[in-house]
């Protein structure tokens, strides 16, 4: 009897061929089968794999919904297809681009303008300002008037600066203001005219000014003027076709909306503040915001990796790194599906080299380099995990918020005095970048030789000199957070290992660690994660002070993160000695007395080395950030 035709096409096997090798599989196998495998075999990304049709006139490549059919040939390449990435901003387009519509407030905006207000829309660089701008835009039923790229200049006069004003309109809508004549003098009352209502012009503008911080190039006397046009016209709206101004610009444009008193030349003018009726603030991605973009990525990538994508870890751990900066977030996520990190501890594994990365490209640099020029500002922030502050303390370093080098909010903690800020650094990311580029030198010599390194770091040898620089009142005080207790440590063993091995070419690590919600507020939220690298040899640290009781399940926790030896260090008045269950985590016991300390080191064998009467120097360091970029 003959067989069935499908009997028939099950007993061909299919021969595929391509990396030097060949595979047979049977008639039916999905696409998607034959690229895991071969993923798995040669270690290629799965997206970098296609299956070419061979035989044909012009062969064609498999989509990965098809399956293999008998009587064809098969050919495994390998290509790099133009897959889907991350983007933010006006670039982003949905065929091309993994997006959510995170935008602030922006019913809000165009309902004001709309309602002939003035508004203003801020926020730091690569927030999003933009994108939200052009998003109020399309809303608008009145004609829109974007004015981008201006700038401006204190030497210009009056006239300079109208003239420059009325050219720009020109430009972006030249059927609505026709071009002026440049012998011409211009005044307020020359820009009032453009704007003024009459039989043949009654439909109203909208005036957009984006980078709107450009106005501070002005000078004193020509700002105020400007301000106070823009008044009186919005007092005397049936006068006036101007129906709404949006300014839109980086934090600085905050001083635009605040009064002053400005030392222009020989006189002091009193500068008017914009007349803003509703402010907005581009804030950063949230945890359910990034999900949503993992889990599209997630959708790209074939099913068995996408099982192992760790999609609500990941979209936790990496709001925790960028503190949720738009900009940072998105060249965060494309290097974690580029480089397939699809578990949370390979983004911990990589966390300084996501640092550097992110701030090597051109648009991050910049906060890189504005913490270098104001460093001597800038220390106490790396001292502590943020300061709390009032309205005026933020207003001083708007510049750096602006540069995305501090975020400023605020604080749950209020007080009668008026809103109180948590002030610090933008993100993790860039607080473990600069305490790893920081060079920190000891004050005063080590006493003694350091051990040979060329077998292995001399690690309790290490300890002991770190102890030896501490203060023990501060680091076992009640007014120290854990952050400070631990950049104290950080900073000592950082300029020990500097001095003592000079050529060794170790690196001493601090991975900042956040609140779970990845936006902490209060400076008991954050802390540091220790960590030494020689080579491929690595070790790090655990503080605890008196009240940290789970010393064993903290060790482990560590250990599991990033799988190296891990000493847990307990400041207590008085000693405990805890035996570890693992080889891996060793106990040291410190106890400071007034010029003094004793140390305990024990292992999981129960073996003790003990240190007794050693001598306290509590030296500082002096830090240089010359190597930043």
């Amino acid at each position: 009897m003959a067989k069935r035709k499908w009997d028939e096409e099950e007993s061909v096997v299919m021969n595929v061929h391509g990396f030097n090798s060949a595979w047979s599989f049977n008639p039916g196998t999905k696409v998607d089968e034959v690229k895991s495998l071969v993923s798995m075999q040669f270690s290629v990304p799965f997206m970098e794999i296609s299956i070419v049709q061979d035989g044909l006139v012009a062969p064609a490549t498999m989509q990965s919904c098809e399956s293999l059919k008998p009587g064809l040939k098969y050919r495994v390449e390998r290509s790099c297809p133009r897959r889907k990435s991350f983007a933010l901003g006006t670039i982003v387009r949905p065929s091309v681009n993994f997006h959510v519509n995170a935008l602030p407030a922006i019913a809000e905006v165009a309902s004001m303008l709309s309602q002939g207000k003035y508004c203003v829309l801020c926020g730091p660089r690569q927030s999003g300002k933009t994108t939200a701008a052009q998003a109020v835009r399309q809303r608008l039923s009145a004609i829109v008037v974007y004015l981008d790229g201006l700038f401006f200049r204190k030497d210009w006069s009056e006239s300079k600066f109208w003239g420059y004003l009325w050219d720009s309109l020109h430009a972006k809508c030249p059927q609505f203001f026709r071009a002026r004549r440049v012998q011409d003098e211009y005044t307020d009352l020359s820009f009032r005219m453009l704007f003024l209502k009459t039989a043949s012009q009654m439909v109203p503008v909208t005036l957009i000014l984006d980078r709107a911080e450009s106005l501070l190039g002005a000078s004193a006397e020509c700002l105020g003027r400007f301000f106070s046009t823009l008044r009186n016209m919005r007092r005397r709206m049936g006068d006036y076709n101007l129906k709404g101004l949006l300014l839109v610009g980086i934090e600085t444009v905050k001083d635009l909306l605040e009064s002053r008193r400005c030392n222009d030349g020989c006189s002091m003018i009193t500068r008017e503040p914009f007349p803003d009726e509703y402010l907005a603030e581009c804030q950063g991605f949230t945890r359910q915001e990034v999900k949503r973009l993992l889990i599209q990525a997630a959708g790209e990538l074939v099913p068995a990796a996408a099982q192992r994508f760790e999609v609500a870890r990941l979209a936790e751990a990496v709001v925790a790194f960028t503190g949720g900066h738009k900009g940072l977030v998105v060249v965060v996520l494309d290097r974690v599906v580029a480089h397939e990190f699809f578990k949370t501890q390979d983004l911990w594994s990589h966390h300084s080299d996501l640092g550097a990365y992110a701030f090597s490209r051109a648009g991050y640099k910049r906060a890189l380099e504005r913490f270098k020029q104001r460093s001597s500002d800038l220390l106490q922030f790396l001292q502590t995990s943020g300061l709390h502050c009032d309205a005026g303390k933020v207003a001083e370093f708007r510049e750096l918020i602006a540069d995305g080098v501090l975020a400023a909010r605020e604080s749950p903690q209020q007080d009668h005095g008026g809103r109180k800020y948590n002030l610090r650094i933008s993100s993790p990311l860039l607080r473990s970048l600069i305490l790893r580029r920081c060079v920190i030198k000891r004050q005063g010599t080590i006493t003694g030789p350091a051990p040979d390194p060329r077998v292995r770091l001399a690690r309790e040898w290490l300890i002991i000199q770190t102890i030896k620089a501490l203060d023990g009142a501060t680091m076992c005080g009640d007014e120290i957070s854990q952050y400070s207790r631990e950049f104290a440590f950080f900073a000592r063993i950082k300029a020990v290992l500097a001095e003592a091995y000079p050529l060794a070419n170790a690196i001493v690590l601090a991975h900042t660690k956040v609140s779970k919600d990845g936006l902490a507020l209060l400076d008991e939220e954050d802390c540091l994660e220790i960590q030494v690298r020689y080579g491929f040899e690595k070790f790090g640290f655990v503080l605890a002070v008196e009240g940290d009781d789970d010393l064993q399940a903290m060790a482990q926790r560590y250990h599991k993160k990033h799988g190296c030896q891990v000493y847990v260090i307990s400041f207590r008045d008085q000693p405990l000695l805890i035996t570890p269950v693992k080889e891996s985590v060793i106990f040291v016991s410190v106890r400071f007395c007034a010029t003094s300390a004793e140390m305990t080191f024990k292992d999981s064998q129960g073996t003790e080395t003990k240190v007794d009467n050693l001598a306290l120097e509590k030296w500082g360091g002096e830090f240089s950030f010359d190597d930043l970029v």
